[in-house]
């Protein structure tokens, strides 16, 4: 019995074995891989960078716990580069979950970069009728927001809202809206992007993507981060590769592994039935 026949008998149980090795090691130790950085992908990290520092971009956090795998990543790598930058940044979520999520990530990275609550950065906190909240944020966040933060604390006494009184072109840089679904870039599009000139790039899954695309070619999207792929292409700009990277390896290993797998099979067969 040659190894090709002897591969056709081989116990399932060794072939678990390699699988949980193959998906296991990029997780435990992600590494950055040799991803060819989207154009959609650069061009909102671009954005980012571009900003002044010391402006304020306005993040939206429009995503629940089922999507964390491909929006933490980048929610995570877009937070580094703006607190990098000396961005002042804003959290403003229209879904209930993006609240707690988006804190989580700005508490994390915030205490990584030695960012200030209330100074450097802000979470405005989700309310019933969100969108119409968005919308009444253009006029006065003051107003919009009662007055309060995510935890009930006073904006008026916190030094990042000193000069920040509305969401318009003059007052935010520009809006990073991270999305999975409704509400999320369209009431941007609607309420903010068009009828008072903030410009915005996006951040969304990948079974998303197809359908936001063309908001990158007519120019209302500044960029495009496109789900798991395109927040491992981010991390690697940002030059910290996380979670995406590692999500990645395990998926692009895992799939090579398989086609070794069908080719040494049908080889083995191809051999057997030769003879």
């Amino acid at each position: 019995m040659n190894i090709f026949e002897r591969m056709q008998k081989i116990d399932p149980r060794v072939i678990y074995i390699i699988f949980f090795l193959v998906l296991a090691i990029p997780v435990l130790f992600p590494a950055p891989l040799p991803l060819a950085t989207t154009k959609e992908t650069k061009m909102a990290y671009d954005f980012v960078e571009k900003m002044p520092e010391g402006s304020v971009l306005w993040i939206g956090a429009d995503y629940g716990p089922s999507t964390v795998p491909e929006m933490g990543p980048v929610s995570k790598a877009v937070l580094r580069q703006a607190f990098k930058k000396n961005l002042k940044v804003v959290i403003f979520p229209m879904w209930q979950d993006g609240q707690a999520l988006m804190q989580n990530f700005a508490e994390e990275i915030g205490k990584e970069m030695k960012k200030e609550y209330g100074k450097d950065w802000v979470n405005l906190g989700w309310r019933n009728e969100a969108v119409s909240v968005l919308r009444l944020t253009t006029d006065n966040i003051l107003s919009a927001t009662a007055g309060v933060d995510w935890a009930g604390k006073k904006l008026a006494d916190m030094p990042i809202m000193q000069n920040l009184t509305a969401l318009n072109k003059d007052q935010v840089a520009g809006i990073f809206e991270f999305m999975t679904g409704n509400p999320g870039a369209a009431q941007y599009l609607e309420r903010v992007v068009e009828p008072k000139g903030v410009p915005m790039a996006v951040a969304c899954t990948a079974v998303s993507a197809p359908g936001e695309m063309p908001f990158v070619r007519s120019g209302q999207y500044k960029g495009l981060v496109n789900g798991l792929r395109g927040a491992a292409e981010y991390e690697n700009l940002v030059g910290k590769p996380g979670k995406a990277n590692a999500g990645m390896g395990a998926q692009s290993y895992g799939h090579l592994a398989i086609m070794l797998f069908i080719i040494l099979g049908n080889i083995g067969y191809l051999l057997k039935r030769s003879r």
